[in-house]
């Protein structure tokens, strides 16, 4: 009997502990404003190294390496953080079409986050107003995509103007530091996505709480998180009558 136990116990455990994986990291993206109508997700399932590893730097003098993990979270975040009123972000893109996008009822606004890299200058020279003009040749990224590029300076992420040609994105920047490329992407949702259960993704002060939900399911991980508990909790007190005998 104990060892009857012990299993229930042990599978409750494995349970618990092989779930979380299993969900990617897509959510809903709660808006900050009323009039923000269109549906929001964002998406984000990379490593930093694989964030690094989806970009090459096309420009001779520059360098793009892996960021630390707390970097590309906390670039994660700030893209979510944008995207709580597309409407004031598309005005920073200067797209009339995500502007008209996010106040659509029938629209779906999707982020996903490309890659990350730190990008550094070796022997680049500068433009004559000191500026510094890189490419970078990014995974996902073709000809005609909206991209949004991040660049952290003075502790907070900074929208960069960007340019997209032949799916490569070009940046001017004076600092060098953390960039993270965003593409932004709006389609008409189908009647399937209107009953779609996800998650919200919520922003307070620049800091940002995206919740994983299932791609299969669409359940989130807190009610996963809850039934794993209850399992544990069976199999405790189940041990805990039988050894008390």
């Amino acid at each position: 009997m104990k060892k009857k136990i012990f299993a229930i116990f042990a599978a409750a455990a494995v349970f618990t502990m092989s779930v979380i994986p299993a969900f990617a990291a897509e959510s809903k993206v709660a808006p900050s404003v009323d009039t923000q109508k269109a549906t929001v997700t964002f998406e984000s399932e990379k490593s930093a190294a694989e964030y690094a590893a989806a970009a090459t730097m096309e420009t001779t003098g520059f360098t793009a390496t892996a960021v630390a993990a707390d970097v590309a979270k906390d670039a994660e975040k700030a893209i979510v953080g944008q995207l709580t009123d597309v409407a004031k972000f598309a005005v920073a893109l200067g797209d009339d079409a995500l502007k008209v996008a996010a106040t659509d009822e029938t629209k779906e606004i999707s982020a996903e986050v490309l890659t990350i890299v730190d990008v550094n200058v070796t022997t680049a020279t500068a433009n004559t107003d000191g500026t510094y003009t890189f490419t970078l040749d990014v995974e996902g990224v073709k000809e005609g995509d909206t991209v949004a590029v991040l660049h952290f300076v003075n502790n907070t992420w900074k929208l960069e103007k960007a340019t997209v040609t032949n799916g490569k994105v070009t940046v001017t920047v004076d600092s060098f530091s953390p960039f993270s490329v965003t593409k932004i992407s709006v389609a008409t949702k189908s009647a399937s996505t209107d009953n779609t259960n996800t998650n919200t993704a919520t922003t307070d002060n620049n800091t940002t709480t995206a919740a994983p939900v299932s791609p299969k399911t669409g359940e989130a991980v807190p009610y996963v998180l809850f039934v794993a508990a209850v399992a544990l909790g069976a199999a405790f007190i189940c041990g805990k009558k039988y050894f008390a005998r």
